[in-house]
């Protein structure tokens, strides 16, 4: 008796639903595979505020001589700087700026965040004070130590400065423009100006390749005549062209009270140190030395 097929014929069976499903015939070696889904990757969340960035820390300064008087760009002598960072270590090493006197000064500018200016057209006095502000800002500390040549035997002596026991002077000036009635002496009268820091550069750069020179030791340092002869604009009853021979000829006493009258009237920080050379009895009163070595950022 054959046996009885108790399936029911009308309901597909599940590899005619697969067949149906997927659109073809499968193969009975062929294995359906379950669909899953497709996996993407997904980023961080992007921070907008981009607080993880440093942020360059920056002061404001006033300027000792108020800059209302002196300077248009500057009327309430109010001052934005930034510490040197790696740009401006950039800018010290570069060899043709270095060769050209002009890495320095344009590392230092860079350093001015506002107004934009340049620290040349500065009065002396005011160029020096942003220069030590800057250099605080950018080492973290107000002591500098630096090389000096003794003036006297030329060899080399190691000196420190902190600039916090450098008084500021603060004076704030209407005009870039002195009278002295009459000198002690000669009873001359003079008009005189406070140097820039452009007419101060050339003139320590002028100083500093005489002094360097291989006869340096049997040269005078003129720093002091070369100043005075910048910063005298009249003398009277001098014509104009014999101004140099009359500052060549200055008296001792004229001298002196021509200097002290610049000393109180000169607005900033005065870059002078005492020196007591090791080597010998030399002791005297010596420019500390601002040159491209100042920031020692080569690396």
């Amino acid at each position: 008796m054959p046996e009885r097929d108790f399936s029911d014929k009308s309901k597909p069976t599940l590899r005619e639903q697969a067949e149906a499903h997927f659109g073809k015939q499968i193969d009975d070696t062929q294995q359906v595979e379950e669909k899953k889904p497709e996996y993407k990757p997904t980023r961080a969340p992007v921070d907008t505020n981009q607080d993880f960035l440093f942020q360059t820390p920056t002061k404001e300064v006033i300027l000792p001589s108020g800059g209302a008087g002196l300077y248009p760009q500057i009327p309430e002598g109010k001052v934005t700087i930034k510490p040197i960072e790696q740009r401006e270590i950039d800018i010290l090493n570069t060899d043709h700026l270095v060769q050209k006197n002009l890495a320095f000064d344009k590392a230092i500018d860079s350093c001015i965040m506002s107004p934009k200016i340049s620290t040349n057209m500065l009065i002396s006095g005011d160029k020096v004070f942003l220069l030590f502000k800057i250099f605080e800002l950018s080492k973290g500390t107000s002591k500098y130590e630096f090389t000096q040549i003794c003036p006297s035997c030329r060899n080399k002596n190691m000196s420190e400065v902190d600039f916090d026991n450098i008084e500021t002077t603060r004076i704030e000036l209407e005009k870039n423009e002195f009278v002295i009635e009459e000198l002690p002496i000669c009873k001359r009268s003079i008009t005189y100006h406070l140097l820039t820091g452009n007419e101060r550069s050339e003139i320590d750069q002028k100083i500093r390749v005489i002094m360097n020179s291989t006869t340096a030791s049997k040269l005078i340092d003129s720093t002091s005549t070369e100043v005075m002869n910048a910063s005298i604009d009249e003398v009277s009853g001098v014509p104009a062209e014999y101004k140099k021979e009359f500052v060549k000829k200055l008296i001792y006493g004229d001298a002196v009270y021509i200097k002290e009258h610049m000393n109180k009237n000169t607005p900033g920080m005065n870059p002078v140190y005492m020196f007591d050379c090791v080597h010998c009895e030399y002791s005297g009163e010596i420019l500390i030395p601002i040159t491209s070595e100042f920031f020692s950022m080569k690396i």
